[in-house]
């Protein structure tokens, strides 16, 4: 099981190394990781290029495929439509540039929860499926550090625990952990069309479709068994958020 990682990136020179070593660091699974930059003047494209340079992972098991592009767009949500449509992976998910995933087996412990039969997911406010279409998980958000270890470390300014998600508060605009949500491309695929589809106009984002798969398939959703958060948010020094 192959695993679309997609990074929308502008001007991330100061935060996106520690997202992209993050994803270097993964072990035990196949992923391809998109970067989508927005044509930015600070010197992320030189990261990017260098990081890219290192795509090859001979003494870990899965295999690392990076693919990325740099050009004008019309903001984020754009750079995630793109994204998903160069993703080729049976899953697919978003790691923002200023984020980092938690431990070395988190896209591991991810890909394994998509191929059980049965969902050994507890607290899970859903029917245990045969299958799950998606999957979201906790998150902790920490202050600035200088390297993957320094964040996974730091002490935490603010947990979001999945545990605490219900289908009724989308009734109150609240959304699951979204860093943390991964989804089939073909609940993707299906959630687009069908949102095109009942719709007189075209959402802004393709990610919009995250919305009708919890919706209409909430019966294959499960919160992640992960021990600890799979997603580390960093906080910018002013206190704001890219996504």
């Amino acid at each position: 099981m192959k695993i679309s990682l997609i990074t929308a990136c502008y001007n991330s020179a100061k935060t996106i190394k520690t997202a992209m070593e993050s994803v270097l660091a993964q072990k035990g699974v196949d992923i391809e990781y998109i970067i989508v930059d927005g044509g930015s003047k600070d010197g992320t494209v030189d990261i990017i290029k260098e990081f890219a340079s290192r795509s090859v992972r001979p003494a870990s098991p899965g295999c690392l495929v990076i693919k990325w592009i740099s050009e004008p767009d019309r903001g984020m949500y754009d750079a995630i439509n793109k994204g998903i449509k160069m993703a080729t992976g049976d899953i697919v998910g978003i790691l923002n540039a200023d984020d980092v995933l938690a431990s070395d087996d988190t896209l591991a412990h991810i890909a394994s929860a998509f191929e059980q039969k049965e969902s050994p997911v507890p607290h899970s406010p859903f029917p245990v499926p045969q299958r799950i279409d998606a999957l979201y998980a906790d998150i902790r958000f920490v202050k600035e550090g200088e390297s993957v270890e320094a964040l996974r470390e730091a002490p935490t300014v603010r947990y979001c625990s999945a545990a605490k998600w219900r289908p009724w508060m989308f009734r109150f605009a609240a959304m699951v952990p979204h860093p943390s949500f991964y989804v089939r491309v073909a609940s993707v695929s299906s959630g687009w069309a069908a949102i095109r589809s009942t719709t007189a106009f075209a959402p802004t984002s393709s990610w919009s479709c995250v919305i009708f798969c919890l919706q209409s398939s909430a019966r294959h959703i499960c919160r992640s068994a992960l021990s600890s958060c799979a997603w580390v948010e960093c906080p910018h020094p002013a206190g704001a958020r890219t996504w």
